[in-house]
């Protein structure tokens, strides 16, 4: 028997081929909605100070290209106190924390402020809400009198490259440099040639030396508030 369709049917003028096509939109624009969900979820992230310290944290993805909320920003944690933290990420994605004492910026915990150290400090973003990271005591870890954390954020359009020196050593070598990207965070842990030897640090602006900033690209400036003693932690804004 043959469907009769009422005059004021809506779907009386379609033919098979605009159903068809009707119902392929619906389901990419169904896939589309799920994709978006997909990529907006998260995991919220827990912290307590058990310390009689004020901490610094931050967030930022494992391949340390995006930081949260912001490029360099901290969140501070007074004594005995706790904060909570629901990054945006994409399913699956890498999410990882460092922290460090304020006033003491030998002291860390996670990967460290900036992602110098190493840990299980990275979760996965969406698989579930984690519990509480308790900072204490008994969990802290130290930079060694030896080694330095050397960390550049920068904050320009342009790339900058990067040296560290020392009486008896440069680094990453005497004739190369690192190279910090516009918008991006570097972080180096270096091995000093003796415990609490002062170290300094120059660059340039790639394609410009005479944009220079500490001492220099090859050492060469005179500087203030470019040098640091090993067994700390060391920040520069490029700006």
């Amino acid at each position: 028997m043959n469907s009769l369709k009422s005059p004021n049917d809506p779907l009386r003028h379609l033919t098979g081929f605009n159903i068809a096509l009707i119902i392929a939109l619906a389901f990419i624009s169904a896939s589309t909605m799920h994709a978006h969900a997909s990529n907006g979820q998260s995991s919220t992230y827990g912290f307590r100070n058990a310390t009689d310290s004020t901490i610094v944290l931050h967030f930022y993805t494992s391949n340390s290209r995006r930081f949260q909320p912001k490029l360099g920003s901290l969140q501070t944690i007074g004594p005995g106190r706790g904060y909570s933290f629901k990054p945006r990420c994409k399913r699956g994605e890498k999410i990882c924390y460092g922290a460090a004492s304020r006033k003491n910026s030998r002291k860390y915990w996670g990967c460290g402020l900036y992602n110098f150290g190493s840990g299980k400090c990275c979760h996965t973003c969406g698989r579930h809400d984690y519990k509480t990271t308790v900072f204490s005591s008994d969990n802290v870890k130290r930079i060694p009198s030896d080694r330095a954390a050397v960390t550049f954020i920068n904050e320009t359009n342009r790339s900058v490259n990067i040296s560290l020196f020392s009486k008896r050593a440069s680094w990453p070598s005497p004739t190369t440099s690192w190279r910090v990207r516009p918008g991006r965070v570097f972080s180096v842990f270096i091995r000093c040639t003796a415990p609490g030897s002062r170290v300094c640090y120059g660059g340039a602006v790639r394609g410009n030396s005479n944009r220079y900033y500490g001492k220099g690209l090859f050492g060469k400036e005179s500087c203030r508030d470019c040098c640091f003693r090993c067994g700390n932690q060391f920040v520069r804004r490029l700006e």
